[in-house]
């Protein structure tokens, strides 16, 4: 069985940055398994590949294609999908991801035969045996099907992370130049949580993996590290932060190994605070970023965001990491009740800050989180228009600018940010083009 692994061109508009570029992660797992079934595999990476997807298709000929995507892919997932009902009927077309975990239905398509809603990689191990053997779909877990035109969803369950395959990093090695996080080149992802323990309403993350937050082997973490020839590592966990105790548990192998890596995270302003008394080791043990979700810069839109923080413990967690060596990357969210002096506060409190990197992001209600259904009669797009989805595009009216002038205000923060020198470097110049094409594509 010849299967092609799908990751769709980017619909972001940072993505023309070419400052940050990930390996596919999902689909190198989703390889692993084909491994592990002898089935041969070839990757269509979006995000690289010149050769349109059409001509990409045609000339792998596969059984099946298996796509996974974000809430802003639905659209151009839908229309792959109908590129490969056109080339072949026989096809069958596979599609996961996170949008489809939590709004399978909005994959309810004529092109589309198998969506996977929940444990994605054993989902997955078993259409294929299902494909390969000619199976009733029925006891297949995780999936939703068709049966006499009509869909039907099966039973989810939570993937339990520790019996997962190492992901199959060829791709990695191929176009290893490619991958980067802003100044790191060559950057690896590594994954060791699933879903969040937290329930900020801005985010998908707590919804995932059935509720469940989930961890590997810290042990199976470390080897896994311990093998990638690449020297600069992203642990994509939604907050690697979490449990102390396993912190200290990495450091200590992290020791033993003798691993000399260059670490980006993710974490809590209130868990740097926690663990300030470890922050040392953490830094020792090569975790040199830290990005952190501070969001906002007064404590009324914070518990508006459920963010379970302060605007203390936010600039105290920023005091820490400078103390002790650590980089900080603020991310910050502006919503629809910005107004002009709301902007120039955040502002200057990001200047203030003086954070290594900081991104902002519009506040976006995202389909399948709790609380939707109160924005859904305030949107100004149409549902349908996923692409819009993107953390930089207004869904929802400002109420107190124009929509011209909320982008107007909203880019400029990165122009006002982006101002000192010493953080854009020899970046300058592409920087501000990009940031002035985000200007224009956002408005439009």
């Amino acid at each position: 069985m010849k299967i092609l692994l799908v990751r769709p061109k980017p619909q972001n508009l940072f993505a023309k940055l070419k400052t940050v570029r990930f390996e596919p992660l999902e689909l190198e797992y989703l390889a692993a398994v084909a491994n592990e079934l002898n089935f041969n595999y070839r990757i269509y990476d979006g995000l690289l590949e010149r050769q349109p997807f059409s001509s990409f298709l045609k000339d792998n000929q596969p059984d099946v294609v298996a796509i996974t995507g974000y809430t802003i892919h639905v659209n151009l997932i839908k229309e792959y999908a109908e590129i490969v009902k056109e080339y072949g009927t026989n096809i069958k077309v596979v599609v996961g991801g996170i949008h489809a975990e939590l709004n399978w239905r909005d994959f309810y398509d004529f092109n589309i035969d198998i969506i996977i809603h929940a444990n994605p990689l054993q989902a997955f191990r078993d259409v294929l045996l299902n494909l390969q053997n000619q199976g009733c779909w029925q006891p297949v877990k995780n999936i939703c099907f068709k049966k006499d035109n009509e869909w039907i969803k099966n039973q989810g369950e939570s993937l339990v992370p520790n019996t997962l395959p190492l992901p199959d990093r060829t791709h990695l090695h191929l176009y290893k130049d490619k991958f980067r996080y802003f100044g790191k080149e060559q950057c690896a992802l590594v994954k060791t949580a699933w879903g969040c323990p937290y329930s900020c309403n801005f985010c998908y993350c707590a919804c995932l993996n059935g509720g469940e937050y989930s961890t590997r082997d810290i042990t199976k973490v470390v080897r896994e590290i311990s093998d990638l020839e690449q020297e600069k590592i992203f642990i994509i966990d939604d907050d690697f932060l979490v449990d102390k105790n396993r912190l200290l548990e990495f450091c200590r192998l992290i020791s033993v190994y003798n691993i000399k890596k260059d670490f980006s995270i993710y974490g809590r302003a209130d868990l740097i605070c926690a663990h300030q008394d470890i922050l040392s080791k953490l830094k020792a043990s090569g975790i040199s970023e830290i990005i952190v979700g501070l969001e906002a810069v007064d404590d009324e839109t914070l518990n508006n965001y459920n963010k379970k923080t302060s605007t203390h413990s936010n600039l105290q967690a920023i005091e820490l990491l400078r103390k002790n060596g650590i980089k900080s990357c603020g991310l910050f969210i502006v919503n629809e009740d910005y107004g002009l002096e709301d902007f120039k506060r955040l502002s200057a409190i990001v200047k203030k800050m003086a954070l290594d990197l900081c991104m902002f992001s519009i506040f976006t209600p995202l389909k399948g989180v709790p609380g939707y259904e109160k924005y859904q009669e305030r949107l100004i797009i149409p549902e349908n228009k996923y692409e819009n989805n993107d953390f930089l595009h207004l869904n929802i009216k400002p109420t107190k600018l124009s929509v011209t002038r909320f982008y107007l205000e909203f880019y400029k923060l990165y122009l006002l940010a982006y101002s000192d020198v010493r953080r854009l470097r020899s970046n300058i110049r592409p920087i501000i083009k990009s940031i002035l094409n985000l200007i224009i594509g956002g408005i439009r």
